[in-house]
């Protein structure tokens, strides 16, 4: 029997080794590893379980272990009584080690219980996630997220195919006019002409809206998606655009690398490695003339498949302008730059849209509009309402050389002053829109005509049709 001082002895080495977490139940600290989906003792080693040989010990009444019991709030433990687990006071090594035996399978319990728990955190932790990421947004946005999504899709082929989200919080400046050669006198004036643009192109119930990430987020999302959308489509109706050339070329998953033929539409001179400004593709013919620039057939059909009106001319035809050039190019996937080719579209777009609005005034300009405008619409556009209109490869004497050609070709008009007497070819007869190519058919006692959304809305020109013969 042991001796009375060992009878009185405080628990020690093992039971003192079985530290049960006061916790409440679903605590991370538990020791549990969710990740893996296996359950770990709380650093408890297996030799804490096994009694020292031929040695007793008495269990306090305040054991760590009963207060286990009591903290397990709200869940279905198999609790165990005091009594149940407790020896009396006086008890014999056989009553003690009963007792131990019935504390282990209680620390068993609690382990699988632990185990259980954990799981349940993980799953919930997991929901709360996906729930998060769908329900971060506002109830007022979430209201109108389908008239969002149109509006991306619509910003991305009228507007920009490219922009930051950081657009979306630009402060307004009121007298920014995103169409005058001003708003390029810097990189602030530009940022702000953005925003000024962006603003005006969201309808205004929205723009309370426009600064939360959410909006700005779906709005770029749905860009992206209806640009691709629409690739998908011109790629579908390639033959009927690349006239002449195999369909299969302009399929996303073809390898255009070594095509020459398409080579040939995106450099003059097929052994540089300079991407230009201003590539054939972008010319009638496929020859460069500054005069002729965008009035490419390839760009015409690009854009009769993608509008819808008139009104959205204008900055469609930037985004054709660079759209061709991808579509003959070695990328598979459209972004401001190419993955493979390096070509810098986002740049491009840039480029090309400072080129119009920087000469908007000038013949060469609204004669494009017109040519286009017909190509697209035929004799019986519509003027349109509601107007809306990366740094890469150094364009710039591309740029001048191109605006210098606008110059010129206004200063030849302005010299002659002629009168317009502009007569437009019957329908279907696209050959005669050669005609549209000569700048005095445009000039108007030196009258200069600000290029709009729909630039033909301040021509004042009356086309007669054409008798047919």
């Amino acid at each position: 029997m042991p001796s009375g001082s060992d009878q009185n002895r405080s628990v020690s080495a093992p039971l003192a080794a079985l530290p049960i977490p006061k916790h409440k139940a679903g605590v991370s600290q538990l020791g549990v590893a969710v990740n893996t989906g296996h359950c770990v003792s709380a650093n408890i080693p297996p030799a804490a379980f096994q009694p020292a040989p031929n040695q007793a010990y008495v269990v306090e009444e305040d054991s760590d272990v009963n207060d286990q019991t009591s903290e397990t709030e709200g869940h279905d433990l198999d609790d165990t009584e005091d009594n149940d687990s407790k020896p009396p006071n006086g008890a014999s090594s056989t009553e003690l080690r009963e007792a131990l035996d019935a504390a282990h399978l209680q620390m068993a319990e609690l382990r699988l219980q632990m185990c259980k728990l954990a799981t349940e955190n993980s799953s919930l932790h997991a929901s709360l996630s996906n729930w998060k990421s769908t329900n971060k947004a506002p109830v007022e946005i979430t209201m109108h997220k389908k008239q969002i999504a149109q509006l991306g899709k619509k910003y991305g082929v009228m507007v920009e195919p490219f922009i930051e989200t950081s657009i979306f919080t630009q402060q307004q400046h009121e007298g920014v006019d995103y169409q005058s050669v001003l708003c390029y006198d810097s990189p602030l004036t530009e940022k702000l002409a953005l925003a000024s643009q962006l603003h005006d192109f969201i309808l205004s119930p929205l723009h309370l809206f426009k600064a939360h990430s959410y909006f700005a987020e779906w709005f770029i999302s749905n860009i992206s998606s209806g640009r691709s959308t629409l690739i998908h489509n011109i790629r579908t109706h390639a033959s009927v655009i690349f006239v002449g050339y195999n369909p299969e070329y302009f399929a996303a998953a073809y390898k255009r690398d070594n095509i020459h033929a398409l080579q040939t539409l995106l450099k003059f001179d097929t052994m540089s490695k300079m991407d230009p400004l201003f590539p054939p593709i972008l010319f009638p013919d496929f020859k460069k003339d500054m005069k002729r620039v965008f009035k490419s057939k390839i760009i015409a059909l690009v854009l009769k498949l993608m509008l819808l009106s008139a009104g959205s001319l204008q900055g469609a035809v930037l985004f054709a302008a660079v759209i061709v050039e991808f579509l003959v190019s070695p990328d598979s996937n459209f972004h401001s730059v190419g993955d493979v080719s390096g070509i810098v579209y986002g740049k491009k777009f840039y480029e090309y849209k400072k080129l119009l609005i920087c000469k908007s005034n000038t013949i060469t300009v609204c004669t494009l509009f017109k040519y286009l405008n017909f190509f697209v619409f035929g004799p019986c556009t519509t003027h349109a309402q509601d107007t809306l209109v990366q740094e890469g490869d150094d364009f710039t004497n591309d740029l001048e050389d191109a605006m210098l050609a606008f110059d010129e070709s206004e200063s030849k008009i302005q010299a002659n002053k002629i009168k317009a007497h502009l007569t437009v070819p019957a329908e279907g007869s696209i050959s005669a829109l050669s005609d549209l190519d000569s700048d005095t058919n445009l000039a108007e006692n030196g009258h200069h005509w600000q290029v709009e959304a729909s630039v033909f809305d301040a021509l004042p020109i009356h086309p007669t049709p054409h008798s047919p013969h």
